[in-house]
């Protein structure tokens, strides 16, 4: 139980301490997180922006440094070890994560064709955001979902602040942690007049041009994994539904669904992963039973329902990478 502790303790230090050096959970202080948008026609600024909170860009990098975790473990069973790695993640951690999570490529390309297709379904709906990697802050879900209650709310603090700095008047979130996490700080007063809407929510405003059905390539039948925060919390379940049918998916759904979903196995994933992979096995293996393309909304679903993909003889598909499938193909004229 030591070591645990000790290995909670380091990831929480770590992150704060990543934060406060880089403004990135993960240390990183290149712009991982814009590469998505790169040739996306989207308009660098606005008073409509799109948040994406580095969520689904984080995903490689979640999965190598939680693969590496029983390592991490293991050193931290040595007294003063945590000191150490410390300094180690200091001088060339960070560096070794970029390289190693390098080998996640399917994973990063499936986050980026989710992206990809959240904005191309925005902007066939009539209303583009703007986007810039520089005014793409993180979210602070993780710090939230990990304890840090206190340390989300200040960094939260200061995006909001910045965001109304720059004149925004509307943030549309892509994930629903970050979207929660925003509700949150509007509810606190921190985020003045600035609109909070998950893509989903912007689809059904008023005037919104409807999404045509996609011919390209892909399955039609899937099993709905309801995310716990996006169904229970912000109460789009139905709009997840409705936004299949309107791109001609059948949905079966397991006896675990809507406000009774099961858990993914996340987010704890980063600091208790054997715990998270036996909890996703679990649900992977339920919804496997109705089928074998899985449906999901939130990057936290993904990255843990996808690590028993071999196993299972499953796929794991992302909501925006149907829009891209698509949509996405039919505006930009690339293959999906």
């Amino acid at each position: 139980m030591a070591p645990t502790r000790r290995l909670m303790g380091y990831t929480l230090s770590t992150l704060r301490e990543n934060l406060r050096r880089t403004g990135d959970p993960l240390g990183l202080r290149f712009p991982y997180w814009g590469a998505w948008s790169r040739g996306r026609g989207l308009a660098r600024s606005g008073t409509r922006l799109l948040m994406t909170g580095r969520m689904y860009q984080m995903l490689p990098y979640i999965q190598q440094a939680t693969d590496m975790i029983p390592a991490v473990r293991r050193v931290l069973a040595v007294k003063g070890a945590d000191r150490l790695l410390a300094a180690v993640q200091r001088g060339v951690g960070n560096t070794a994560l970029r390289l190693l999570a390098a080998r996640r490529g399917p994973l990063r390309g499936r986050a980026t064709r989710a992206l990809r297709g959240i904005a191309a379904g925005l902007q066939q709906a009539g209303c583009p955001p703007a986007y810039h990697p520089a005014a793409d802050p993180y979210g602070g879900a993780l710090l939230h979902d990990l304890g840090l209650q206190d340390d989300a709310r200040n960094h939260l603090a200061g995006v909001l602040a910045g965001f109304q700095r720059q004149g925004v008047r509307e943030i549309v979130t892509v994930d629903p942690h970050t979207t929660w996490m925003l509700r949150m700080a509007a509810r606190d007063g921190l985020a003045g007049d600035i609109r909070v809407q998950h893509y989903l929510e912007v689809f059904d405003g008023p005037g919104r041009a409807r999404l045509t059905r996609p011919c390209g390539p892909r399955p039609t039948n899937f099993v709905l994994h309801d995310a716990c925060v996006l169904t229970r919390e912000l109460g789009l379940g139905e709009r997840v539904r409705q936004l299949a049918g309107a791109l001609g998916v059948t949905l079966a759904l397991p006896a675990d669904a809507g406000a009774d979903t099961a858990c993914c196995g996340g987010p704890v994933e980063y600091a208790f992963p054997e715990l998270s992979c036996r909890v996703s096995a679990l649900r992977a293996r339920e919804l496997a039973r109705h089928g074998d393309q899985i449906l999901v909304t939130c990057p936290i679903c993904l990255v843990n329902l996808a690590r028993h993909e071999k196993d299972l003889g499953i796929r794991v598909w992302d909501l925006g990478e149907l829009l891209w499938a698509g949509h996405g193909r039919a505006f930009t004229g690339e293959r999906a």
